[in-house]
Formats: structure tokens, C-alpha cells, sequence
């Protein structure tokens, strides 16, 4: 009973916790299991099998890898937008704490995010299927799928609340975010410019994320509620 009240108060968490640990355990997969050459210039990949099976089913296309990565600049832009709202919100309240919990939250798992990127760029799991420049890039997990995700889920209880009372206005958004989420994954992975297990690790990856945000959202607000 008490481990059911505890998963019913803190669900977001125990989602959270359960996607970050298939993470980790996809990661060792990926990193450990079934290991073949099958990568450009000979470079070993993980789950090979499972990898060049989907690999195959597509075609590398320079045009949509160039498309999607003009689509990864607008969820950097809209973050850069919530920053600039942040920054507005500390000088006018004259202290960072009084900043919206939900801005002030994104800001800090930006931070974690970025931290998160270039670990993986030093810690490599996975090459690419294709080079860059003529060179083998790190790989896993998807950038795209990472930071797009992230940015666009986040944002749906930060447009909540900066459009409370218009609900039309904050329906058009978030039904935008959710398509622009959908169009940069799906794209990026069509494009042959990763691995499928990149794009999963990346979805695990950013997802987790969300719900850590997500729960500390909701912690807050419940706080507030019954302060006030």
C-alpha cells in the first residue's frame, strides 16, 4: 500500500527513474552486445544486426540531413527566447528565485543537457553510418533526438503558464511543439544520418529528463497551492 501511494505521489519520478534506467541498460547494449564492423572506414557498432536492418531499409539523404539540421536550430532558439524571459523576469523581480519555477527549472536542465552532450562526445558509443567530412563523428545518442525532445516537451508547461488565459493561443502552440518534436526525430532518422539505437537512446535519454523537470514542476506548484 505504501509503495502504491508513494508511485501515485510521485509519478512523474518513478517515470523518470524507470526511462533513465532503460537508458542506462540500452547504453551497455548498445556499447556491449552483438559489437560488429559494420561502420564506415570498418568502425565497430553495437547491436549491428538490429542497427543494419533498419540502415538498410533507408537511403542516406544529404537534402533531409541538411533539413533537419536546419530544423535543430529552432528548438536552440526557442530555448535562447525562454532564457531572454528569464533574464527579464530576475531584473524586474530584482532576485533569480522569483523567476518563474518553470523557466528557472528549464534554464538549470539546459545546463544538464549541455553537460549530457559533450560527455557523449568524449565518451564514444557509437560512430555515425556515414562520415563527416570524411571523418567518423560520435554517434549515440541522436543529438537531434536529445535536444529536440527535451526542448519541445519542456516547453508545453512553459507556454501553459505564459498562456494561461488564452487557451486558444496555448493549444496552437503546443499541438506545433508536438509536430515539430515528430518532424525532427522521424526526419533525422530517415535522413540515414544515425543509427536506430541512437535515436532510441536519445529518446530514452531526453524523455527522463523531461519527467525529472516535469516532476520538480509539479512539486512546486503543489507547494505553492497549499501555501496559498
Amino acid at each position: 500500500m505504501k509503495l502504491l501511494n508513494f508511485i501515485k505521489n510521485n509519478l512523474y519520478l518513478v517515470i523518470g527513474v524507470l526511462l533513465f534506467v532503460l537508458f542506462i541498460v540500452w547504453t551497455l547494449l548498445v556499447k556491449f552486445v552483438d559489437v560488429s564492423n559494420i561502420g564506415p572506414l570498418n568502425s565497430s557498432v553495437g547491436l549491428a544486426t538490429f542497427n543494419k536492418t533498419f540502415f538498410d531499409l533507408i537511403t542516406p539523404n544529404d537534402t533531409l540531413i541538411k533539413i533537419t539540421s536546419i530544423l535543430m536550430i529552432l528548438p536552440i532558439a526557442l530555448a535562447g527566447v525562454v532564457v531572454v524571459i528569464a533574464i527579464i523576469e530576475w531584473v524586474k523581480r530584482k532576485h533569480i528565485l522569483k523567476v518563474d519555477h518553470e523557466i528557472l527549472l528549464f534554464g538549470i536542465f539546459l545546463v544538464i543537457l549541455v553537460c549530457l552532450f559533450v560527455l557523449f562526445e568524449v565518451v564514444v558509443i557509437n560512430y555515425r553510418p556515414i562520415l563527416e567530412d570524411g571523418e567518423l563523428a560520435a554517434s549515440y545518442p541522436s543529438t537531434h533526438a536529445l535536444i529536440c525532445t527535451f526542448i519541445y516537451l519542456s516547453l508545453l508547461p512553459i507556454s501553459n503558464k505564459l498562456f494561461k488565459n488564452n487557451k486558444i493561443i496555448k493549444l496552437v502552440i503546443n499541438i506545433s511543439l508536438v509536430i515539430l518534436l515528430v518532424l525532427s526525430v522521424v526526419g533525422r532518422l530517415l535522413s540515414g544520418a544515425h543509427w536506430m539505437s541512437d535515436i532510441i537512446g536519445g529518446l530514452l535519454l531526453a524523455t527522463s529528463l523531461f519527467f525529472f523537470y516535469f516532476n520538480l514542476v509539479n512539486i512546486i506548484n503543489k507547494h505553492l497551492d497549499t501555501k496559498n
